[in-house]
């Protein structure tokens, strides 16, 4: 019995959440339903609306064996054709798709693109020139820069060095276009994400034009035999050329569907070759002896396990059955190239990379599908297999290649694969270090290294960038630890993650010097001094009345913390808003904080979402996820609602604010100002002033205020838990996420939410620093003495100037106080 469509089983999960995870965890998603509904199922999202996903190789082969009337690509047009043209064989149906495809075969016949096999290799070894023994190299960068050189060189055909200098400045923004950029295509106006694809669009539109018209005019080189070329001489059955718009929509269609699809595919071989020792050394010896049968099999095997078209799709134009289910027109279905090719029955150990399989006898009609199938196969599959086996040949013969880890490449497109190496020189370990340093074993002894950043504590005045200075002239210029770049690169990523960079820093030297443990110390050395100091003040502050009894000296010493505040706005300012959204949302932000209550929590992610929106619809890379780095404050706001103990509470305060101290520590005065003053009311905001100006004059980083807000708050075990929840990820980071953490601040794709984050930031400091004002300059005195300390501090950079501006105004104060002023 025929069931009605509506009855294939799938997810009821909210739209927006399959959306979610279909474009966070695609794979999984999608092996997941199939495990749980079956070869059949359906799914409905916010981006492809309903959709039925056919995992079965029979069924897909009923599909594939479709005649062209029988179906359509409605909606894949609807969505691409801003892009690839209204005539692109990727969009046409029927008659029309038939003529255009008879047109565009003879090009790709297999003779027809052996002739490019050695302008291939050229490309490839002009590359691997610029490499160095031991650099890492992204191989899907790598291969795109390949594979855009070869799309200009033999599709284009264009030779003019001026013209290809823009094309490769331009052809990115279109061959990798946002899918975001697409949904925002109706966006009106000359600014924003698809009013600039529009502009570089319509003037790679001119290139193509004006090549055409010179081919045209015979002014083209004869001999040339690029596929542009070829399509100017194609005819159809009626004798009737390709027109200008046909033209330029095949070409870009070539460069779309040709160019990422073949990097992509390339960097996913070599990731499962360095992770497939046995298949590297094999294939190896193989190229070495000038044979090509493994390769081939290497090639098809990663086009299976690392499919780049994951669904192809089908909409029947009339009421069709299929898996006994019948379907009305219209309705959109997918055929699922990737699950057919994991099915554990067709090909046993399915995620397994093992090429030996394509060498046991050719796979079964309908199993191995990356190019699709019928008369919608890719015309181009035998060009990307060309490609992928030439530039693998050729890399492979003249250089060794390593991954720089053990673990497989987990995210949807592979990235730093894979180190270079001479061949045929030995071993040569010393050349095996990537750009990035490898953490040598144990040098120092646990108490030395202790004692070494104890030291660094007892003098850590002047801020963080006195506190790196310190770090640095030692470890790196007189002991070289590490090299410059590595010290720079390091200091990035922490500058952008969540912790005090100085401290972190500190943990990062540690673990390298002494292993997890000398991390722990390191950090520990750094940080006691600070401790110790705040709570001694602390203590006095409350047992002793020390409020009470400086009073006059507290007055001047408010009005340096509005000072500090500020221009701490300024320098986090310069850091990381480079350009205009990112004002924007600081601007918005600190207008958001002053005007709405929200939680700071929605707000930075708010924050972070909107810039990641707009990068990914501004960038030639399209991310794909990255709320990631929101999941710890989301379970953190979840566990707030909890029944604690105080003590409890104020731990989770901390772990809340040095989870989210984007930028260094003074960004910590926000979240700890809403919490502890505004939500719980531990301390009044002169009493949070009062925190912050101690904190101000003592050897530590900034953050260490934190300890006084504990211990105001719920007396020693306060201070305890307060600074053991603001210090416990600026330890857990370095010491064992420290890799992980540099992939996600160098991520494209999860980078622009923590900058979005960071601007965010700085507009809370900024709503922040409007408060304390109000609190902290009561008078015209303490006015001026705010303007005098922050034209100091803009002013002059030493190291022990924040010390000198607090303690300044507060003997200031002290004294006017004590004038009657």
């Amino acid at each position: 019995m025929v069931k009605p469509a509506a009855d294939i089983p799938g997810p009821s999960l909210p739209r927006i959440l399959q959306s979610w995870l279909g474009v966070t965890r695609p794979v999984k998603t999608r092996l997941a339903m199939r495990e749980r509904y079956g070869s059949l199922f359906q799914s409905n999202d916010l981006i492809a609306g309903q959709m039925f996903h056919v995992a079965d190789r029979e069924l897909v082969a009923q599909m594939f064996k479709w005649k062209p009337g029988d179906y359509n690509v409605s909606e894949p047009r609807e969505l691409m054709a801003p892009v690839l043209g209204s005539a692109s064989l990727l969009l046409l149906d029927g008659d029309r798709h038939i003529r255009m495809r008879k047109l565009m075969l003879p090009p790709f016949h297999g003779d027809a693109i052996a002739g490019y096999a050695d302008v291939i290799a050229e490309i490839t070894r002009a590359e691997m020139r610029t490499w160095r023994v031991g650099q890492k190299v992204r191989t899907r960068i790598l291969a795109q820069r390949i594979t855009m050189e070869v799309i200009i060189r033999t599709v284009f055909g264009i030779t003019d060095p001026e013209r290809i200098a823009e094309l490769r400045r331009l052809l990115p923004r279109l061959s990798s276009i946002s899918p975001l950029v697409l949904l925002l295509r109706n966006t009106p106006g000359r600014f924003g994400p698809w009013a600039s694809f529009v502009r570089h669009r319509d003037r790679v539109d001119a290139l193509l034009h004006e090549e055409i018209a010179r081919r045209r005019a015979g002014q083209a080189d004869d001999s040339a035999r690029d596929i542009l070329g070829l399509l100017l001489e194609a005819r159809d059955e009626h004798g009737q050329p390709l027109t200008d718009v046909e033209l330029r929509d095949e070409v870009i269609t070539l460069l779309l569907a040709g160019h990422e699809t073949t990097a992509t595919s390339i960097g996913w071989a070599f990731e499962r070759l360095l992770r497939a020792p046995s298949a590297l050394a094999r294939l190896s010896k193989e190229l070495e002896g000038g044979g090509t049968e493994y390769l081939d099999a290497v090639i098809k095997e990663t086009l299976r396990v690392r499919p780049v078209v994951t669904e192809v799709f089908r909409a029947p134009t009339h009421p069709t059955e299929l898996g006994g289910y019948r379907f009305d027109a219209g309705a959109q279905l997918a055929a699922s190239l990737m699950l057919v090719q994991y099915d554990p029955e067709l090909f046993p150990e399915p995620f397994a990379f093992r090429p030996e399989r394509f060498l046991e006898g050719a796979p079964d009609s309908y199993t191995w599908i990356p190019f699709g199938g019928g008369v919608r196969r890719c015309i181009g599959a035998a060009f990307a297999q060309l490609e992928m086996r030439v530039v693998i040949a050729t890399i492979l013969s003249q250089a060794q290649l390593r991954a720089p880890r053990a673990k497989p490449e987990v995210r949807p497109l592979p990235r730093d694969h894979a180190a270079p190496e001479p061949r045929g020189r030995g071993d040569r370990r010393g050349d095996r270090l990537n750009a990035t340093d490898r953490v040598p074993p144990a040098q120092d002894r646990p108490l030395s290294i202790f004692i070494r950043f104890l030291k660094f504590g007892l003098l850590a005045w002047g801020g963080p960038a006195a506190q790196i200075a310190m770090i640095s002239k030692e470890c790196v210029e007189e002991e070289r630890w590490v090299s410059e770049e590595t010290f720079k690169k390091t200091l990035a990523v922490y500058q952008v993650l969540p912790g005090p960079e100085a401290h972190e820093l500190c943990v990062f030297f540690g673990r390298l010097r002494g292993g997890r443990l000398g991390g722990f110390l390191a950090g520990l050395g750094f940080m006691l001094p600070g401790f110790l100091l705040m709570l001694g003040l602390s203590v006095l502050y409350v047992e002793a009345g020390l409020n009470e009894r400086f009073e006059d000296l507290f007055y001047g010493l408010r009005a340096a913390v509005g000072a500090l505040t500020a221009m701490a706005v300024v320098r986090l300012g310069r850091k990381f808003i480079d350009d205009l959204p990112l004002a924007i949302i600081a601007i918005a932000v600190f207008a958001l904080t002053l005007g709405v209550s929200l939680s700071f929590i929605v707000v930075l992610a708010g924050a972070g979402a909107v810039y990641w929106i707009w990068s990914s619809a501004t960038s030639p890379e399209s991310p794909v996820a990255c709320f990631t780095p929101v999941l710890p404050a989301a379970l953190l706001a979840a566990l707030a609602g909890a029944t604690l103990t105080l003590t409890a509470e104020i731990f989770l305060e901390g772990l809340k604010a040095g989870l989210l101290t984007f930028g260094g520590a003074y960004t910590v005065i926000p979240f700890l100002q809403e919490s502890a003053v505004e939500g719980q009311h531990w301390l009044t905001e002169a009493e949070f002033l009062d925190g912050i100006a101690l904190g101000g004059v003592l050897p530590a980083p900034l953050i260490i205020f934190s300890t006084f807000v504990g211990y105001l708050a719920g007396g020693l075990g306060g201070s305890l838990a307060m600074t053991l929840g603001i210090f416990l990820p600026a330890f857990v980071f370095p010491i064992f996420l420290h890799r992980q953490l540099v992939g996600i601040a160098e991520s494209p794709r999860i980078r622009p939410f923590l900058l979005g984050v960071a601007a965010g930031v700085i507009g809370l400091i900024a709503a922040v620093t409007i408060a304390i004002l109000r609190v902290s300059v009561t008078d015209l005195p303490t006015a001026i003495l705010a303007i005098a300390a922050f034209g100091a501090l803009y002013r002059f950079q030493g190291k022990l100037t924040v010390l000198f501006v607090v303690f300044g105004c507060g003997l200031i104060g002290a004294l006017l106080k004590l004038a009657g002023a």
